[in-house]
């Protein structure tokens, strides 16, 4: 008879503990953690994210998660790792540059790696988007262009004719030249409103006329036309005799799309963009609202309110500054208490609201509590 093959040794036992803490230099403010998900894109996640156990830690999370249609693993378990107390696969986490994560420690494939580092879409003119013709019109809302790839307008190319953009974001592309936009020819516009926490340099879509101070019209004809100016300036024809002419440059694309008038709107120049479309609002602000006042400008709806702690581009809702701290208008990052000084309220906005330490205690900068 035969003599039965060994049975192979057995696996030794599956030993990858998750991490119960970020390790220090990765940048935790007021309970979140920065992460850069893809071409520079800050994003700040709950301060647990990776920690602790194994959990499905991206499950409803931008930029792939929060939607319907998320990918499969959305929703599959995993935890960051010390790569050297694993004896299982590990990989280094793209989010947060030094530390390692691992799906097989919670029993999961590492789908994540594979879709995050897919090639990209890649064409020569548009990675997502492309428009040649001059007859064209295109509008988009509510959409956003990301993750694609061309030589020329890694999001979107405009090489002639007329498009409008609203309500959507292009955002994470990349290119040779223009990595979220290339205007080659025709014009391309975002009209507000915007998302939250964006802006754009708006100016009020109308027709612009020649002044109605010419010295060479009449007292009475300046006067009229005074008094038609605001008419004049939604007024596309010429067929009213106190609108002054209409000037060769006009600050919007009224001509094809009338609709546009009266709204607010910036038409962008030719060439690339690389910026985010539209832009973020710089840390230190907030934009909490679709308003055209508070998305036309840079300084976007404010500066961060005092007691409060706006860290990361386009911060829609202000955090409370934490105990310990105060952050007075137009934070970015809390500012502990001045030593000798502490504080158990959150939410001051001076550091004349610190209180001064009780004699006998001893606190440590940024306390709350006296040891």
């Amino acid at each position: 008879a035969a003599l039965a093959s060994p049975s192979p040794p057995p696996s030794p036992p599956l030993v990858c503990p998750c991490l119960t803490a970020y390790p220090a230099g990765v940048n935790v403010v007021s309970g979140e953690v920065q992460v850069i998900v893809a071409d520079g894109v800050s994003l700040a996640y709950p301060g647990t994210y990776g920690l602790h156990a194994c959990g499905r830690h991206d499950s409803g999370l931008e930029p792939d998660c929060n939607s319907t249609g998320y990918p499969e693993w959305c929703e599959q378990e995993w935890c960051y790792v010390d790569p050297l107390s694993c004896n299982t696969e590990t990989a280094a986490s793209p989010y947060i540059p030094g530390l390692v994560y691992s799906y097989k420690a919670c029993g999961f494939s590492n789908e994540f790696e594979s879709a995050f580092f897919s090639p990209m879409r890649e064409q020569s003119f548009g990675g997502a988007f492309f428009q040649r013709n001059s007859y064209s019109f295109t509008s988009l809302e509510q959409c956003t262009i990301k993750n694609s790839r061309a030589e020329k307008g890694g999001g979107f190319f405009l090489g002639d004719g007329a498009s409008t953009v609203t309500k959507s974001t292009i955002v994470g592309n990349t290119a040779t030249k223009g990595s979220n936009l290339y205007a080659d020819n025709g014009v391309f516009s975002y009209v507000l409103p915007a998302p939250l926490g964006h802006w754009v340099s708006g100016t009020n879509c109308s027709v612009y006329r020649y002044p109605c101070d010419d010295v060479e019209l009449s007292i009475e004809v300046r006067a009229r036309c005074y008094l038609k100016r605001a008419k004049c300036s939604r007024e596309t024809s010429d067929e009213d005799p106190d609108c002054r002419p209409k000037t060769f440059t006009q600050p919007c694309n009224w001509g094809s799309e009338p609709d546009l008038l009266g709204k607010s709107l910036m038409t962008f120049p030719l060439g690339a963009m690389d910026d985010t479309i539209p832009f973020r609002c710089s840390p230190g602000l907030y934009g909490k609202s679709e308003a055209a006042t508070a998305q036309h400008r840079p300084q976007c709806q404010g500066l961060c309110p005092a007691g409060k702690v706006c860290p990361r581009m386009a911060t829609v809702n202000p955090i409370e500054c934490p105990a310990g701290h105060y952050c007075p208008l137009g934070s970015s990052s809390p500012l502990a208490c001045p030593p000798g000084t502490h504080s158990n309220n959150s939410g001051i906005g001076a550091a004349s609201e610190c209180l001064r330490c009780p004699a006998g205690s001893a606190f440590g900068r940024g306390s709350g509590k006296p040891t």
